[in-house]
Parts: structure tokens; C-alpha cells; sequence
């Protein structure tokens, strides 16, 4: 195989493209080959078919490309000439085809996603438009900016293959953050590099970074720990440490689950009168899980134990002795939560507003979840009013 062939292999790889590719296409057969165009002109790259996409790059005059196919897209007028087609050279990153010079070179027709204005765009700056970590579950908003023009790197290291590059100012999403070669930037001598989409990193002292801890990944981009929110201030010292104990659980249980750590963190204060009973601080059950009959605690308790508990029904309430499920953590309690939620049917309609918590409580409730009438607006003051929703950020 050829040097150059072998050269551009590895670019692609690294830049997450080779990957996607067949799925991008939906079934288009192409190989991914030695570059096959050039810039004709500076020029930006866009996370879509469009001139008004996100900026997610930019190529320079001459610079060589692999264009993997082609689309049609809005007309753009460059310098050659006026044209509505589009060359798409990797996920989420096209660029318009007065700008490339492909010469005789056959290129494959492919299918777009339909483009997306700027401020609709999920991600900014990311090779892919579907990310591999999805911790947040509303659309990612930019976090941080470039202190200068830099290269973005196929791996968190100052020798691996530049993927593309941002100008100075230009605004970024970076999702996580690792450890990898140092660097000497604006930002001074760093070993961080933050990653900004799949196979595409920048050296973190050439970012500067809005607020906040960033999560932190492996060299391969994956999400070992979100970091987790502090409490609002100003709560007694007891809720306070009752969500420093419940919140981590709630948000992990989100990505295996997809119920919004908001809902599952106001129904535990709700349930369990912020963790203060028997039940909750003995059994690490704090939403009042009752074995099933014959003592059978199911897929994910550890246990049943008897607790004196309080029944009622339409008329009247009386006491009572109830068996109630065991959890080896708060985590195990969430879980087993959620999968009351996710395997039940009736909740399904819920799981369609993942991202906005205040209906996915509605949409539970609805389903029959609660027999108290205002037990959607309790879990909402409780979230408002104590700033759960930070968690599902």
C-alpha cells in the first residue's frame, strides 16, 4: 500500500471518520483512499450542508482533503463558482464544493442530515453530530473558547495528526478532559487536553474554559466521572448532606436509565422526608419499595426486612407492619427505582421527555405512579425550589 494511502488511513481513524462512515451513508459502498482534493481558498468547515451551520474547523489555500461524498446543501458562491453542492470530508464536517478542487476524481453521492441552524446545533466543533458521551440531557451549549489559532489533535498528544483547527475566539463544546503530552500555550505549561467531539482534541492551555469542573476521560474520549454539582446555598447542613448522598447515585443511574436525576432526587426528598426514616437510613430504601409477596425482593435488593409502616386508603389510615426491600447502596436504590419505571409499560410515554424533567414527573404521575392529585406540582416546587435541575446538566 502506498505511503500516502497509509498516511490517510490514519488521519481518518484518528479522527473518528472511518468508523461512522458506512452508517453516515446509509449503506453507500466507498473505501476510504489517499486524498482526493484540495482547498481552493481558506475556507470553513460546517457541521452541515449549510452556510449558516456551526463552524466546527476551517481548511487553508492548498490544503489537501479526502472527500468521502457529496450533497446538496444551500448555494454558496466561491471561487469556483456558484454551486448547491456540498463534499462532505468526515461526520458532521462539510464544506462547500466551489471551495475544493477534486479534479476528475468520482465521488460518491451521499445522504445529508438536514441542516441545522447555529443556535439548534448540539454539538460545536465535533466530528460527529452524535456524541459518545451523552451525561447531559439537553442540547450542549458552547463552554469555551480558543485563547489562540491551534491545532486540533486526533489524540490528546502534540504529535498526533491535526484533524483540523480553531481560530482565536472561536467558541467550542468540550465535553471531557484527560491527561496527555505537555504543552507550552497561552495558558501556560499544561498536560490537560480537552476533548472537544470524536477524535478530536485540543491542548487545554490553548482553551479557556468558562466554569465549572469538566468531567474527566480516558485517552480513547471516554467519561470516567461527571463531576458532581454542589448543593445549592444556602440549605440546612441536613439537606445539604442529604444530596451530596443522593445526587452522585441519581445522576449515574441517568445514563443507565434516563430518568432525569432531578425527578429521582425530589421523589427520594418527597418519599423518604429527605432520608430522615427508619426505612431510608437502615435499608438505603428511599422510596418506600416493598418486597413482593412471600418476602421476594426482586432483581436488585438484597433483602427483605419488616418495618412498622402507616397504610391508608380513600376513608381512612391505620397501623401496619410492612416488608419492605434491603439495598446494599443508595446507588442500588435508584437503580432498582428506575427499573420499576422502565419495565412497567404504562410509564413508557414518560421516557420521551428525558430532557425535561417537570413532564417527565407529569407524565408519571399520570400514569398512575401517585393517587395524590398534587403530587406533580410537589415534585416540581421541590425541584425549583431547591435547584435540582443543576443535576441534569
Amino acid at each position: 500500500m502506498r505511503r500516502e494511502l497509509q498516511t490517510a488511513l490514519q488521519i481518518l481513524i484518528g479522527a473518528g471518520v472511518a468508523a461512522g462512515v458506512g452508517t453516515a451513508l446509509q449503506g453507500t459502498a466507498f473505501a476510504a483512499d489517499a486524498a482526493n482534493g484540495t482547498a481552493r481558498a481558506w475556507v470553513n468547515v460546517r457541521n452541515a450542508p449549510h452556510g449558516t451551520a456551526l463552524s466546527v474547523g476551517s481548511l487553508s489555500t492548498g490544503q489537501k482533503v479526502t472527500v468521502l461524498c457529496r450533497t446538496t446543501g444551500t448555494t454558496v458562491n466561491g471561487p469556483g463558482g456558484a454551486t448547491a453542492l456540498w463534499d462532505k470530508l468526515g461526520e458532521g464536517r462539510y464544506v462547500s464544493h466551489s471551495y475544493v478542487n477534486s479534479g476528475t476524481a468520482a465521488v460518491a453521492r451521499c445522504d445529508a442530515p438536514a441542516p441545522a441552524p447555529a443556535p439548534t446545533v448540539r454539538l460545536t466543533a465535533t466530528a460527529t453530530p452524535t456524541p459518545t458521551v451523552t451525561a447531559t440531557s439537553a442540547p450542549a451549549a458552547t463552554n469555551a473558547t480558543a485563547r489562540a489559532w491551534v491545532n486540533v489533535r486526533s489524540a490528546p498528544s502534540g504529535t498526533a495528526a491535526a484533524v483540523g483547527s480553531l481560530s482565536t475566539n472561536q467558541p467550542v463544546t468540550v465535553t471531557c478532559q484527560t491527561a496527555g503530552t505537555k504543552v507550552n500555550g497561552p495558558g501556560g505549561v499544561s498536560t490537560d487536553w480537552d476533548k472537544i467531539g470524536e477524535g478530536r482534541w485540543v491542548a487545554h492551555s490553548y482553551l479557556n474554559v468558562a466554569a465549572g469542573p469538566l468531567p474527566k476521560c480516558d485517552a480513547s474520549g471516554k467519561v470516567i466521572e461527571k463531576p458532581v454539582p454542589a448543593p445549592k446555598a444556602g440549605l440546612t447542613a441536613e439537606q445539604t448532606a442529604f444530596l451530596n448522598t443522593i445526587a452522585g447515585p441519581a445522576m449515574k443511574n441517568f445514563t443507565e436509565s434516563k430518568v432525569p436525576a432531578s425527578v429521582t432526587i425530589a421523589q427520594a426528598i418527597l418519599e423518604s422526608g429527605w432520608g430522615k426514616g427508619e426505612i431510608p437510613r437502615t435499608a438505603h430504601n428511599f422510596y418506600g419499595a416493598k418486597c413482593s409477596p412471600g418476602n421476594v425482593p426482586g432483581p436488585v435488593a438484597v433483602g427483605c426486612r419488616t418495618f412498622p409502616t402507616r397504610e391508608c386508603n380513600a376513608t381512612k389510615c391505620w397501623d401496619a407492619v410492612g416488608s419492605f426491600k434491603v439495598f446494599a447502596s443508595v446507588l442500588d436504590s435508584t437503580r432498582d427505582h428506575a427499573r420499576i419505571l422502565t419495565t412497567n409499560k404504562r410509564y413508557a410515554a414518560a421516557f420521551a421527555y428525558s430532557a425535561d424533567p417537570s413532564r417527565f414527573a407529569a407524565e408519571v404521575h399520570k400514569a398512575g405512579y401517585a393517587s395524590d392529585p398534587n403530587y406533580t406540582t410537589q415534585l416540581v416546587q421541590i425541584m425549583v425550589k431547591f435547584d435540582l435541575y443543576r443535576y441534569d446538566k
